[in-house]
């Protein structure tokens, strides 16, 4: 995972009463939080809470 460092990304974290979304840039990575400079402010998120991670990609930019 320490390939998302730097990327912009779409995080779904699990949740008692559905999804949370978050959208930001991944900062760091280690072996239990991932830090997110999202549009709310920087945020920790536990590993084993994200659903599912989707890397936004401009429609120019190389993947």
């Amino acid at each position: 995972m320490q390939e998302l460092i730097g990327m912009n990304v779409k995080i779904s974290l699990n949740d008692t009463h559905g999804f949370v979304t978050l959208v930001g840039i991944v900062k760091k990575i280690d072996q239990n939080f991932l830090l997110l400079d999202a549009t709310i402010g920087p945020v920790y998120i536990c590993i084993h809470a994200i659903k599912t991670i989707q890397v936004k990609v401009k429609p120019n930019e190389e993947k």
